[in-house]
């Protein structure tokens, strides 16, 4: 109704358009929003960059996303759990979380191992190029401190930091600001907490480590 009436439409205009219009076209209409707004993360190109070792989406390694990805991509796309949305924000976090997907699928590229997960890699790669290390592989568990000293203050991104890795994901292709926020945010509330004196890299899932010091 509200792509036929528009989002300010009177409750007795809506009545008069279910009076006119069969409900099954009004059924497709929000079937095809629901579609739509899901679009970017069923694209083939954003599918076969997520996809992990075991299954369509296991590259999306980030606890709050996954459950979006698993069912943005679901034969019938929905909202977490499997619940159609029934109001217009809910379509547009539908809409919102399917773009924040598609970004990532656009920066990690196709090179990615299907054992490493999307948010590692590109925090690896965003580190590392924030520190100026020539390396391609996992970061040094060595380097995981300094990488906390640049990223973190008082619990928080540093803005500089946050402004600098939204630079490095515009270069890299990235289209939104908010997608770099939301890796950001993760890792924050991963090791933004913690003192660097207190990392520990089994507690640092999101962020792919080499063993001993070296990214072999």
């Amino acid at each position: 109704l509200d792509a036929l009436n528009g989002p300010t439409s009177s409750p007795d205009a809506d009545a008069r358009r279910l009076e006119t219009i069969p409900i099954n076209l009004i059924f497709r209409i929000g079937y095809g929003r629901m579609l739509d707004a899901a679009g970017p993360a069923r694209s083939t190109a954003t599918l076969r960059r997520i996809r992990g070792t075991a299954g369509r989406v296991d590259g999306i390694d980030l606890e709050s996303l996954r459950p979006w990805a698993d069912w943005l991509t679901a034969r019938h796309p929905c909202l977490p759990g499997g619940k159609a949305p029934s109001t217009i924000a809910e379509l547009d976090a539908m809409a919102d979380h399917a773009a924040i997907i598609a970004d990532l699928a656009r920066v990690v590229g196709g090179d990615r191992s299907p054992d490493v997960g999307v948010a590692q890699l590109l925090l690896t790669r965003l580190v590392s190029d924030l520190l100026g290390l020539d390396n391609d592989g996992p970061l040094p568990a060595d380097q995981i401190v300094n990488a906390h000293i640049l990223l973190f203050s008082d619990g928080q991104v540093v803005d500089s930091a946050r402004d600098a890795a939204y630079v490095w994901w515009v270069e890299n292709g990235g289209h939104q600001k908010r997608t770099i926020d939301y890796l950001l945010d993760e890792a924050k509330g991963q090791m933004g907490s913690v003192s660097p004196g207190e990392l520990s890299p089994q507690f640092l899932p999101l962020f792919w480590l080499g063993l001993d010091g070296t990214s072999n």
